[in-house]
């Protein structure tokens, strides 16, 4: 199965010249598969979405995987937990969005990865607030002060979702590797156990990179833990 961002969720999937847009429709398909099964995300794509896969592989030597494509010059598929906000100006140099509930907000400014103030709203109530500083009302609005003159442009990305790529495998015998995972509220590769012998279901996410804000991030691997 392939999947890189300009695909179709109509088309079959089965090769890179037919293949899926988006990690629900891969998540749809690709649940139940076995040993031997590829889920393959193509270099240099970005999915703002989250995936939950249930799948399994049979044995050491047929496992189910989750791997990437295309040119290896481009960076690994990433699967980003957060979006660029609507921003309005509410005051000053304060700026507001809608959001479902209080998120991390990240600067990417110069291809860098940051949180912009704190790594949760940092203010309790927006009298407090000063520069570099962020306030949720409870709601719906998340407040940010940006310093100077400056205002909020793409490079600014209120995080969405919880984790990036969440595997649920029946009996184990599944490998992740090449997935670029981060800016998510949670975990950027989370693995959940089927059952409670975690010793006998092998699970492994290897050469990957996982990151909650700039703290790598990889929960309850079987065999080994691995960034590029």
């Amino acid at each position: 199965c392939a999947l890189p961002i300009s695909g179709a969720d109509t088309n079959d999937g089965l090769s890179v010249t037919t293949p899926w847009k988006t990690l629900a429709q891969a998540a749809s398909v690709f649940t139940g598969a076995q040993g031997g099964d590829y889920l393959l995300l193509k270099r240099g794509d970005v999915w703002h979405e989250e995936g939950t896969f249930v799948f399994n592989g049979a044995s050491m030597s047929a496992l189910a995987i989750i791997d990437a494509y295309g040119d290896l010059s481009l960076p690994l598929p990433l699967i980003d937990g957060a979006d660029s906000a609507i921003w309005t100006l509410d005051s000053g140099s304060i700026w507001k969005t809608t959001v479902a509930q209080f998120e991390h907000v990240f600067d990417l400014t110069n291809n860098e990865e940051n949180y912009f103030g704190h790594r949760m709203p940092d203010k309790t109530a927006k009298v407090d607030m000063v520069e570099n500083s962020t306030y949720f009302d409870g709601t719906a609005t998340l407040y940010a002060w940006f310093s100077g003159s400056r205002a909020p442009d793409s490079n600014i990305e209120v995080c969405n979702r919880v984790n990036g790529l969440t595997t649920r495998p029946l009996t184990g015998y599944v490998r992740i590797t090449n997935i670029d995972a981060r800016r998510v509220r949670n975990t950027g590769l989370y693995f959940v156990y089927s059952n409670n012998d975690p010793v006998a279901v092998f699970t492994e996410f290897y050469k990957c990179n996982a990151k909650y804000g700039g703290v790598n991030s990889v929960q309850n691997t079987t065999d080994r833990k691995s960034v590029a």
